[in-house]
């Protein structure tokens, strides 16, 4: 069997996309890593411990958390031949103990709170990394708006 195939406007479409500016992709793919960066972030906050310091002595437990919860940062989205890339990273001192888990000496006197450690390790909690695959399934609907306004640049007349 044979078939023929028209062409319905596909060679006007490709001029379109084609015109599209490179200013125009920049400016979606920007848009679109920082969203993706911000929707990391984001979750990484909601994610991350804010500590309880109710169990210490004086002078100790009067100390307020969150430090290291509110010290989520983003770096501008940086261009990097075809590839856009944003950082998502908490530059408080410990975050990465926190995060990844830390060794302690079992035995070593901990004087905020008066005692000895007990265990070897303490695991980590992993904020960024759930985080990320928290929000890997939600990345289509996030970038879908985006893609949205700026396809609607290419099938609007007159471009």
């Amino acid at each position: 069997m044979r078939g023929r195939v028209r062409n319905f406007g596909l060679e006007e479409l490709r001029n379109r996309i084609e015109a599209l500016t490179k200013e125009d992709r920049d400016a979606f793919f920007k848009e679109a890593t920082n969203t993706l960066g911000n929707a990391v972030m984001g979750k990484a906050r909601e994610l991350t411990p804010v500590g309880d310091y109710s169990d210490r002595f004086p002078p100790y437990n009067n100390v307020v958390g969150g430090t290291l919860r509110d010290s989520w940062k983003m770096t501008p989205v940086e261009k990097s031949g075809n590839v856009y890339l944003v950082k998502v990273q908490n530059p408080v001192e410990y975050a990465s103990y926190v995060n990844y888990g830390h060794k302690q000496n079992v035995g070593q006197f901990i004087p905020p709170y008066r005692k000895r450690a007990k265990k070897p390790f303490i695991k980590g909690q992993y904020m960024l990394e759930k985080a990320e695959m928290q929000t890997n399934p939600q990345a289509k609907a996030l970038l879908l708006p985006i893609t949205q306004k700026y396809l609607k640049k290419v099938f609007e007349d007159g471009k």
